[in-house]
């Protein structure tokens, strides 16, 4: 890999059209289809590679442009895991950064989804689609000989956790205690490295804001 002196990290600024067909999804109820996402979205990561590799840059990526959120569904696709509907504030450590941007302190809750691990968790390349769909998209938009600088951000093992309490980022008695649980998170992000890796990417940049 070239050394690279500075890059981008994370999200890009989406376009309005792919913002307005999210909005028609989650306002409307509509399918992503019915909201023509799928040929917005692949247009608009077509578009920001493209303004990358002008601009010079060897990392390029999606601008997580496939992501509602900047963690994406990586952890919702695990075997195990349970997304909880606004969550209950009480549950979260209260004084963490990024629960402290976005926590609702007048209703005392978590807005959209929040994922724990409702029992073992445990990887399952039938379900886990989402970070190989945004890969596969970039490489349509990239020459195959720089198909190796291609980059894809990935929340941190301890992402979940540290915005929990503790006990809290697994159901009762799931697991005996954390050592137990980040031994499975660690075979879970394993195994899903080990099946980008095989698709050809060589190129992952971790992410936390709460580290950062």
């Amino acid at each position: 890999m070239p050394p690279f002196r500075a890059e981008h990290l994370g999200s890009l600024l989406r376009p309005q059209n792919l913002l307005s067909a999210r909005e028609a999804i989650r306002d409307k109820g509509i399918s992503p289809e019915e909201a023509n996402l799928p040929a917005i979205e692949k247009e608009a990561v077509g578009n920001v590679i493209k303004l990358q590799r002008e601009l010079g840059f060897k990392a390029v990526s999606s601008g997580e442009f496939n992501r509602t959120r900047f963690w994406g569904l990586m952890w919702d696709e695990f075997d195990g895991s349970v997304a909880l509907q606004e969550a209950e504030a009480s549950m979260f450590r209260l004084y963490h950064p990024d629960v402290v941007s976005l926590i609702e302190k007048d209703r005392k809750v978590m807005p959209g989804d929040s994922v724990i691990a409702g029992s073992k968790l445990r990887h399952n390349r039938e379900k886990s689609k989402s970070n190989l769909h945004e890969l596969k998209l970039v490489q349509q938009f990239t020459p195959k000989e720089e198909w190796g600088n291609i980059k894809l951000t990935m929340i941190t093992p301890a992402w979940f956790h540290m915005r929990y309490k503790q006990g809290k980022a697994y159901a009762e008695g799931v697991y005996e205690n954390d050592e137990e649980y980040f031994a499975d998170v660690a075979k879970v992000y394993q195994e899903e490295l080990k099946m980008l890796y095989e698709a050809g990417l060589r190129n992952v940049q971790f992410d936390d804001p709460g580290l950062a």
